[in-house]
C-alpha cells in the first residue's frame, strides 16, 4: 500500500528498491529523484490510511509473468521473477504487483500508520520508516 501511495502522489517513476517489515514497522526503500517533502509524506500517509480505512480486499492469484506483466502488475526493477507468479491486488485498481510475502485479507487489518523517518541513501535511493499507529 505505501508503494501505491508514493506512486500516487510522487508519479510512476517512484519504484520499490527494498523494505523490511516487522510486526508494526516498515522500512521501504524506493527510488525516486530528488528530495521527499514533509508535504509529499504527509499525503503518502494520508493515501496510505485512507487505503486502510476503505477496508479493500487483498486478492491474490498466480499467472505467468507476462500475461502479470501485460495486466500492469508492478515488478521490483532488476528482480528475477519464474515464469509463474504470484499477484496481489488490492481493491482493483490501487494496486497490483507481484509479490511472493504473506499478507492480509483486507487493507484494514493492517491498521493506520504514521510516517516516523525519512532520510536519502544515495541520488536516487530514498528510505522511508512508518509505524503501525493502531489495528
Amino acid at each position: 500500500m505505501v508503494h501505491a501511495a508514493l506512486r500516487q502522489v510522487l508519479g510512476p517513476n517512484a519504484v520499490q528498491a527494498g523494505s523490511l517489515n516487522r510486526p508494526g514497522y516498515l522500512r521501504f526503500d524506493f527510488n525516486w529523484q530528488g528530495p521527499l517533502s514533509e508535504e509529499q509524506r504527509t499525503q503518502v500517509e494520508e493515501v496510505t490510511n485512507e487505503a486502510v480505512e476503505a477496508d479493500f480486499t487483498v486478492n491474490t492469484f498466480t499467472t505467468g509473468l507476462e500475461k502479470a506483466k501485460a495486466m500492469g502488475a508492478m515488478a521490483m526493477f532488476g528482480e528475477q521473477y519464474p515464469d509463474e507468479v504470484r499477484v496481489v491486488e488490492i481493491g482493483g485498481p490501487f494496486s497490483l504487483e507481484l509479490c511472493g510475502g504473506t499478507h492480509v485479507h483486507n487493507t484494514s487489518e493492517v491498521g493506520r500508520i504514521r510516517v516516523t523517518g525519512y532520510e536519502s541513501k544515495g541520488r536516487i535511493n530514498k528510505r522511508i520508516r512508518l509505524e503501525v499507529v493502531d489495528v
